[in-house]
C-alpha cells in the first residue's frame, strides 16, 4: 500500500504564495498590453498626483534618474509607469 506525503502547512503556504505571486504578474503584464495598446499617457500634474509630490520634486527625482523622463511631449505612457512600478 502507497503512503501519501501530505506536505506540511509552510510549504502549502509557500506554494499559495508563489501561486499569488504568479497571477499578479500575469495581471499586471495583461494591465501593461492594455495600457500599450491605448497609448494612455498622464500629464506632470496626472504624474504627480499618482506619485503624491509636487512638480519640483518630480523634477529633481527624473534628474536623478530616480523616475523614468516623459516623452517628447512632456508625458508618460502609462505602460511604461506600470512596468516601472512593478519592477518589470
Amino acid at each position: 500500500m502507497k503512503r501519501r506525503v501530505i506536505p506540511s502547512k509552510p510549504v502549502r503556504q509557500l506554494g499559495a504564495k508563489r501561486e499569488i505571486l504568479r497571477r499578479l504578474d500575469t495581471a499586471t503584464s495583461a494591465l501593461v498590453g492594455l495600457a500599450r495598446s491605448g497609448g494612455a499617457r498622464l500629464t506632470r500634474a496626472e504624474m504627480c498626483e499618482r506619485l503624491g509630490v509636487s512638480s519640483n520634486t518630480l523634477t529633481a527625482r527624473i534628474r536623478r534618474g530616480d523616475v523614468p523622463t516623459p516623452g517628447k511631449d512632456g508625458k508618460w505612457l502609462l505602460a511604461e509607469l506600470i512596468e516601472w512600478e512593478s519592477g518589470i
